[in-house]
């Protein structure tokens, strides 16, 4: 149960992307280009419940659940490490944005976005 909550709590952040701050001096940049990745299986096993009820009991048992792995394909990335005053972190940008701000510069990624 632990397993398959970690890999939806890994899948959840990975689709949110990175947020650091829209602008600021870039002092990294990374890109990784695109593939594919095997997801792992994952089995969570069944269990039963009882509780007694008067001079019996009532179960409730859930079966056992079993996620196939697959392979995904993961598409080109590019993010920036951009630093404004005490906002700071990896920001993931288009390959336009990507090419036009580099390491060392100042940069708006929504004014460079929309140019």
């Amino acid at each position: 149960m632990k397993r398959a909550a970690a890999i939806l709590i890994v899948l959840a952040l990975a689709a949110c992307g990175h947020r650091g701050p829209v602008q600021g001096t870039v002092t990294d940049h990374r890109f990784a280009p695109a593939h594919d990745e095997y997801v792992p299986p994952v089995f969570i096993p069944g269990h039963t419940s009882c509780t007694p009820v008067g001079k019996s009991e009532s179960c409730v048992s859930v079966p056992p659940i079993f996620i196939p792995g697959y392979e995904r394909h993961v598409a080109d990335h590019w993010s920036l490490y951009l630093v404004d005053g005490k906002h700071k972190g990896w920001r993931t940008v288009s390959h336009k944005v990507f090419d036009i701000c580099v390491v060392g510069t100042y940069c708006n990624t929504k004014a460079v976005e929309k140019q």
